[in-house]
Order: C-alpha cells, then sequence, then structure tokens
C-alpha cells in the first residue's frame, strides 16, 4: 500500500496529536518536510528500430575489414584418392578399438524400371590418420551385405587415443 504525499503528512499529523510533546514537535517538523520518494520508473533508456539498425551497421563496418585482413590458418590438408570420405562419430567397443561407418564405401544404388536394386562392389578402401596412412593392422572394413546400407569401419589410433578426442582426422580413401 503506498500513500501520497498529503496523505503522508496528514497520518503523521494524526500521530502527533496523541504523542508526546516531544514526539509531538519531531513529528510536525517530519510533516512539513515530508516529500515521498518519486517512483521508480522502468528503464530510462527504450530501444527503437533505427537503434538496432545502426549498431548492425557499426558492427559490420569493425567485422568486415577485421574479418578480411586477419590472416586465417589454412585448411587441413586431406589426403588424395580417387574417393575421400572423413570418418566421425566413433564409438568404442569392448576390446578398445572405435567403430563408425561410412556411406560414400556402402552399396551403390541403382535404379532400373522404378525399382531400387544395390550393387556390392568390395573395393580397396584404406584409412588415413590426418595425411599418414594408417598400417592394415590398425583398420578394418566389414564385409558388404544386403541388410547394410552403409559400410563400417572400425580402427585403431597410432596412439592408441580416442578419435573423437585426440584432434585428429580420420580418412576412408579409395586409392
Amino acid at each position: 500500500m503506498s500513500y501520497s504525499d498529503t496523505e503522508m503528512k496528514t497520518l503523521i499529523l494524526e500521530l502527533a496529536e496523541t504523542a508526546e510533546p516531544q514526539e509531538a514537535e519531531a513529528l510536525r517538523e517530519l510533516a512539513q518536510n515530508y516529500r515521498a520518494l518519486p517512483e521508480e520508473k522502468g528503464a530510462q533508456y527504450e530501444m527503437r528500430p533505427w537503434h538496432a539498425i545502426a549498431i548492425a551497421i557499426v558492427c559490420y563496418l569493425i567485422w568486415t575489414p577485421i574479418y578480411f585482413l586477419t590472416e586465417r590458418p589454412p585448411p587441413a590438408p586431406r589426403p588424395t584418392g580417387q574417393m575421400v570420405e572423413q570418418l566421425g562419430r566413433f564409438e568404442q567397443t569392448p576390446d578398445g578399438r572405435f567403430i563408425t561407418q561410412t556411406f560414400k564405401f556402402g552399396p551403390q544404388v541403382v535404379t532400373g524400371n522404378g525399382v531400387r536394386e544395390f550393387t556390392y562392389i568390395d573395393v580397396p578402401v584404406v584409412v588415413y590418420e590426418d595425411t599418414t596412412l594408417l598400417p592394415k593392422k590398425n583398420y578394418e572394413f566389414q564385409k558388404l551385405h544386403p541388410q547394410n546400407a552403409w559400410r563400417f569401419v572400425t580402427i585403431t589410433t597410432s596412439d592408441g587415443t580416442n578419435p573423437n578426442k585426440n584432434g585428429r582426422r580420420y580418412y576412408a580413401v579409395l586409392p
């Protein structure tokens, strides 16, 4: 409940009538000098549409030269081959190796007369860790068969670390 200045002065003067003389004098002085604090208003700043546009323009004018004038690192090198696919989303197997799937090296879809048919061509695919060829003992591709729409590959990294966290990229490559 809030009171206006005049209501508060009236209340204080009513209290002064029933108070002891010293307290009454203090209450009368309080009533004479009483002024309620102004009500708090909302935010003093109101965002206008042109403010947002001005902020966007300033940000763009600052960002653009910084982006184009700063030197960026070159893209990570990729191994070369007829077909290259980066591998990802490795899951650890119970024996400590990691498994993922390839999509480019799965069965090839052939459509004829509106019927989808799969051809299973087993191509010699190798695995690279960044641009270094992994030894054959560090990876294994599963055989292609009709139940899989993709081909699984199981790998062990060169140093035995988790390929999701070691910062290196892994590629399946058709040489």
